[in-house]
């Protein structure tokens, strides 16, 4: 086996090759955004989360980014955007789980709150 330290740096280096480097980084880069070491680790968990293809589409966390013009409850709500999910036979609905995920990202982002909340009271509406 290894380490737990080198088990977290092997992952770090894992979401930077598969994930940041390939699709976050870019992204970026070609707006010249300018965020805080919490905020680019809230955008980078996101996008091992969501997907590294996330930054190839059109939302509105990443508008908001773009124009840098949000406050936090914008941020909130940009990632909580991202909380849809279904199953095989085409049902979707809201994820209370993806909702704690989305909480737990925001919050990093606005507060540099680096924890999961599993505890966090999940909305009426989600599942």
């Amino acid at each position: 086996g290894i380490s737990k330290e080198d088990a977290g740096l092997l992952w770090q280096k894992d979401l930077k090759e598969r994930f940041t480097a390939k699709s976050l980084d870019p992204f970026i880069e070609r707006y010249n955004i300018k965020l805080t070491q919490n905020q680019y680790d809230a955008l980078v968990l996101f996008t091992y989360n969501v997907g590294e293809y996330v930054w190839q589409r059109d939302f509105n966390l990443k508008r908001m980014l773009i124009n840098g013009n949000y406050t936090a409850d914008d941020i909130i709500e940009g990632f909580l955007g991202w909380t849809t999910t279904g199953d095989n036979s085409g049902r979707t609905w809201q994820s209370g789980g993806l909702y704690r995920r989305r909480m737990d990202e925001a919050n990093m982002f606005n507060n540099g709150i680096y924890e999961r909340n599993e505890t966090r009271p999940i909305p009426v509406g989600y599942e």
